[in-house]
């Protein structure tokens, strides 16, 4: 297989993907926009700044290390559709948000509100056209959570209400 390239000057995102690509006991090489690419390269991860920098068929821009990774591995295993799609929503004033297609996380981050759900569930499923999509919400924080039902039923997305119980390790502020 070939070998993911990190392709960035941003020392922090650097840093980050560095360490990510370690942990995950990955092939990949360090490389500089002022040299060419080598033919073992598979893949570049690097900056959406400086993504227009990277003359490359196979670029991934995403921002969080664990999302990169897993679409470069992705790419380089050649799958280029996906058969299962599940994004999984924990409710709350900042919803948590987890994309998985066909069981690999593509992503996870956080929603600036509620009603800011529907959009990131829409612009991914658009990324997908062809998967089968399940979109589960957790039954915690009930405001938020019908907040964000009522904004997915409004853009058409079928959604399963999922029971949270023992997921969280109880907290001074409960949902």
């Amino acid at each position: 297989m070939k070998a993911i390239g990190l392709m960035t000057e941003d020392s922090r995102v650097y840093f980050e993907m560095l360490e990510a690509l370690r942990r995950h006991d990955l092939k990949f090489v360090s490389l500089e926009f002022s040299e060419p690419i080598p033919p073992t390269v598979g893949v570049i991860i690097t900056t959406e700044a400086e993504r227009e920098k990277v003359d490359f068929e196979k670029v991934v821009t995403y921002p969080d290390p664990e999302a990169a990774i897993a679409r470069a591995r992705r790419m380089l295993s050649g799958e280029k559709t996906v058969k299962e799609l599940v994004i999984g929503i924990d409710p709350g004033i900042k919803p948590g948000f987890a994309v998985l297609a066909d069981g690999i996380v593509l992503s996870r981050s956080l929603a600036q509100s509620p009603e800011a759900v529907a959009e990131m569930v829409d612009d991914i499923v658009k990324e997908y056209p062809t998967a089968k999509v399940t979109v589960r919400l957790g039954n915690g924080d009930r405001t938020n959570r019908n907040r964000i039902f009522n904004s997915l039923w409004d853009s058409g997305q079928m959604v399963e209400i999922v029971d949270e119980r023992n997921t969280t390790k109880r907290s001074q502020t409960p949902d």
